[in-house]
């Protein structure tokens, strides 16, 4: 157990793989995007490259439906010595955006700017991580909380469902994940040996999941 816990993010039942741990913030953005409507299904492909311990994987391919007709590919890895980026590009009929990463800008499909948000230069305001503290302390000092517990759930459903469908190489649908009574941590929690989980990553078309 000790061992699990200090070796945390390369255990499933602990850290829900990457797309829970660390791709949660771009599938949140695919929520908000989509005004937290859940999609139908996902369906994904993942793998494991470099890992040597535990039992996720380290690279995952997930392309989410929606009922509307809108679709959302996701990709994430965690292995060094690889070229990293990190956006979140909306593509629509009229032009696109970059919600990660960029200036507050949508561009017409020629790249030109149809809109741009007007700052004040080195107002303090401008950085995002400072934005947060702002309202948090703002919600704390005046007792307007900010409650967004049903956003941040559906996040973290949406990763499952991603994670569950390139474990299994299956369609995962929304109303599966819902209804699933899947249990991953063991049945105690207790320093010691635990029973019934091994460091094995699941096997596409081999793997029974949800």
């Amino acid at each position: 157990m000790e061992y699990m816990l200090r070796n945390w993010i390369n255990f499933t039942w602990l850290s829900g793989d990457l797309l829970c741990e660390q791709f949660i913030h771009e599938i949140d953005l695919m929520s908000w995007f989509n005004g937290d409507v859940p999609p139908t299904r996902a369906r994904a492909t993942g793998g494991r490259a470099r890992r040597e311990t535990g039992d996720v994987y380290d690279f995952f391919s997930v392309e989410y439906e929606y009922e509307n007709g809108f679709r959302a590919h996701c990709t994430a890895r965690q292995i060094n010595g690889c070229d990293n980026m990190n956006e979140v590009l909306i593509f629509g009929t009229k032009g696109w955006a970059n919600c990660r990463g960029g200036q507050g800008e949508i561009f017409n499909l020629d790249g030109s700017t149809a809109w741009k948000y007007e700052r004040a230069e080195n107002d303090g305001l401008s950085n995002a991580f400072v934005l947060e503290h702002v309202r948090l302390v703002s919600a704390i000092r005046t007792g307007k909380t900010v409650n967004d517990v049903e956003e941040q759930v559906l996040s973290t459903v949406l990763g499952i469902m991603g994670r569950e469908a390139a474990y299994t190489g299956k369609f995962v649908t929304y109303d599966e994940v819902m209804a699933s009574q899947q249990r991953l941590g063991p049945e105690t929690f207790q320093f010691g040996p635990v029973p019934g989980i091994a460091e094995e990553i699941q096997l596409p078309g081999v793997a029974v999941r949800i």
